[in-house]
């Protein structure tokens, strides 16, 4: 039973370690075989128990030593199963052996002050014990580190987060509830032992457990967020459409004034003509687009907004200066930049109450070096910076997320300022085709 017993101890401080690797190194490199993957935890828990057995009689400091050295070379190796940098993973690997010592310490310090009585166990029992208790501070330790390091845990479903403490809380609360007296008296090892070695799989199986139904909660909003952002895609190509049928008839009209211009200076009807042009010049400037760059996106997108904006009384002020020509950006993609940044100031300025300031402002230009950008800045109602300070999708939903990832795919950067207003920077480098091409064979 006692070989079990250390099995199960060495499973439950494997566990510990890769859930520890995977938040806080994050990356596994995808070169590396998952057998080999785990086979390599496994060698190190191995080697842990080789020297465990070597020094189980000996409690001296240069055992303590090695042991520990042991463990951090061992953990330090395992890093290297990881995308980091050396500081990253020696940073890690110490930090564990913090936390595998507090975890020892302080449990010692427990059963020292408050379970004396643990310590006249026979050895079987008082090793599972000692074991069960430091590990479970440590999975502790480490969820609270995790709790920390990872912004995706600490912005996750708050009863997940609790689930994840509850259980290890309470399986040590139960192994320090053991009446360790009735062991001394009683003949109950297998019965314990299989207590033990069913609390420390309860652990594991609730952990996975949680991050599954985690998992699925996170894919069920994402699902709910790429639905809407479908809806909004759709919306914005509608609008495009609009756009474009409007152009198409403001030459159609043209046409015909031509027509009629040119019927009354043949009939030398010049009082009629001034009167039809001056219709006509009202007419043109109420149905053409505000912004003419010669690009569709941008002059139906900042178009349409700039109307919205006007009507609700928000200040809209453009800076355009573009070559339609050498725009870096497919207009698909163009769409889902304009569309989400300005969706998203024209949002903003709806959470300001008048007669605070409600302002947009659009830049969108090709500078000196040759590169692309879109500027969106807007002012935020009292107490939104802090929200705005971040393009985690938990905040922002997936919108901002789309035009991170299509910035990037062009070579480009996104970054948000938020200081007394909320400023959005895309910036892409105009890079041609044939170097764009050899850049992604490169890069892939």
């Amino acid at each position: 039973m006692s070989i079990v017993i250390n099995i199960i101890n060495y499973v439950f401080d494997m566990f510990i370690l890769l859930i520890y690797f995977n938040h806080i190194l994050k990356k596994r490199k995808d070169y590396i075989p998952v057998p080999f993957f785990y086979g390599a935890f496994i060698m190190m828990e191995f080697v842990m128990f080789a020297n465990s057995m070597l020094h189980t009689a000996s409690h001296t400091y240069s055992s303590y030593f090695i042991t520990s050295s042991i463990s951090f070379i061992t953990t330090f190796a395992l890093c290297f199963l990881y995308e980091s940098t050396i500081k990253h993973k020696l940073f890690t690997s110490l930090l564990f052996q913090i936390f595998a010592l507090l975890g020892e310490g302080i449990f010692s310090i427990i059963i020292t002050r408050f379970k004396q009585d643990v310590l006249l166990l026979n050895d079987v029992l008082l090793n599972a014990i000692m074991n069960l208790g430091s590990k479970l501070i440590l999975l502790l330790l480490v969820l609270a580190c995790i709790f920390f390091w990872d912004k995706k845990i600490k912005q996750s479903i708050p009863s997940y987060n609790i689930m994840l403490f509850v259980t290890p809380a309470i399986t040590l609360f139960i192994t320090l509830s053991i009446p360790s007296s009735k062991l001394i008296s009683l003949n109950l090892n297998s019965f314990y032992l299989s207590l033990f070695t069913s609390l420390i799989i309860l652990n594991i199986v609730n952990y996975f457990m949680l991050d599954y139904v985690k998992q699925l909660t996170e894919l069920r909003a994402k699902n709910i967020h790429m639905q809407q952002q479908i809806t909004f895609q759709t919306e914005k190509y509608q609008q495009l459409s609009s756009a474009y049928r409007k152009s198409r008839s403001i030459v159609h009209d043209t046409k015909k004034h031509y027509f009629s211009i040119q019927s009354h200076i043949k009939n030398m009807e010049f009082d009629k003509l001034d009167e039809y042009l001056k219709a006509a010049i009202t007419d043109l400037e109420n149905t053409y687009a505000k912004i003419n760059t010669g690009n569709l996106v941008i002059d139906a997108f900042v178009s349409n907004y700039l109307d919205m904006a006007t009507e609700e009384g928000i200040q809209f002020d453009t800076d355009i200066h573009v070559d339609p020509d050498r725009i870096p950006v497919k207009d698909y993609d163009l769409c889902v930049i304009l569309g989400n940044l300005l969706d998203n100031s024209l949002q903003a300025c709806h959470k300001i109450i008048p007669p605070m300031k409600r302002y947009i402002q659009v830049q969108i230009y090709i500078d000196a070096n040759d590169t692309f950008i879109i500027h969106l800045g807007n002012t935020t109602a009292s107490g939104q910076m802090e929200e705005n300070n971040t393009t985690d999708t938990l905040l922002h939903g997936y919108g901002l997320e789309n035009v991170k990832t299509i910035t990037e795919s062009y070579h480009g950067m996104f970054s948000i300022i938020a200081d007394q207003t909320y400023d959005v920077y895309v910036v892409i480098p105009i890079i041609e085709e044939n170097k764009r091409k050899l850049i992604v064979s490169f890069s892939g």
